[in-house]
C-alpha cells in the first residue's frame, strides 16, 4: 500500500504527473483569497468521511467534490 494524493495546482500536478500516487488532481486557486476556502473544504470533507468510517477511497471522493464546489461556484 503506497500513501495514495491529491495534487492542488497545475505547477505540483506538473511535477508530480508521472507519480503512481496521485488519486487525483485539483485546479488550483487563482487568488489567495481562495486558498483557505478550497483546503479547508477539502480537508473537511476527507475529516468527516473517514469518521463516519468510509474507506479512504470513498473519503477522498467526498474531499475532491467538496473541494471542486467550493472552488467552482457558479
Amino acid at each position: 500500500d503506497c500513501p495514495r494524493l491529491v495534487t492542488v495546482g497545475r505547477r505540483l500536478s506538473a511535477l508530480l504527473e508521472e507519480d503512481a500516487r496521485v488519486a487525483r488532481r485539483l485546479d488550483g486557486a487563482s487568488v489567495l483569497e481562495e486558498v483557505a476556502p478550497l483546503l479547508g473544504a477539502l480537508v473537511g470533507a476527507l475529516t468527516l468521511s473517514l469518521s463516519r468510517g468510509d474507506p479512504p477511497e470513498r473519503a477522498l471522493q467526498w474531499g475532491v467534490a467538496a473541494a471542486s464546489a467550493t472552488f467552482f461556484k457558479p
